[in-house]
């Protein structure tokens, strides 16, 4: 697989042209969790195949969230990647709250299970 991760925040010029689809977007918020937002202290950390968005997840104050691949796109190691960069970034001391399809990630690259809820596993590493 070739796929290109871009870091973004919402100052880059094209951020709400690539990402503002996936803020309003109710079936990307209902497999997340949770609702999508552009705080402008998040880092996005977007994966791209040519010119188009495949995948993403934020980087806030050690707590990565807003996991999202596209549905045609999973099982591919999409999210592998963009977590393989986000931890190139911020090695240690990261945190998530992890829905059952990205929790096997998220274990595969050396976090450890915190707590469990009917929803969601918190992770650290």
């Amino acid at each position: 697989m070739s796929v290109q991760i871009l870091s973004l925040s919402r100052e880059n010029k094209d951020f709400y042209r690539l990402m503002g689809p996936f803020f309003g977007s109710r079936s990307a918020a209902k497999e997340i969790g949770i609702h999508i937002y552009d705080d402008e202290d998040k880092e996005w950390f977007a994966a791209y195949d040519g010119f188009v968005l495949i995948g993403f997840a934020s980087l806030r104050r050690s707590v990565v969230s807003d996991c999202y691949v596209r549905p045609t796109r999973r099982g591919e190691g999409v999210f592998s990647e963009i977590l393989s960069r986000i931890l190139l970034a911020v090695p240690v001391g990261l945190k998530a709250n992890c829905t059952p399809a990205s929790l096997g990630v998220f274990v595969s690259k050396g976090f450890t299970v915190v707590s469990s809820t009917k929803n969601f596993t918190r992770v650290e590493n």
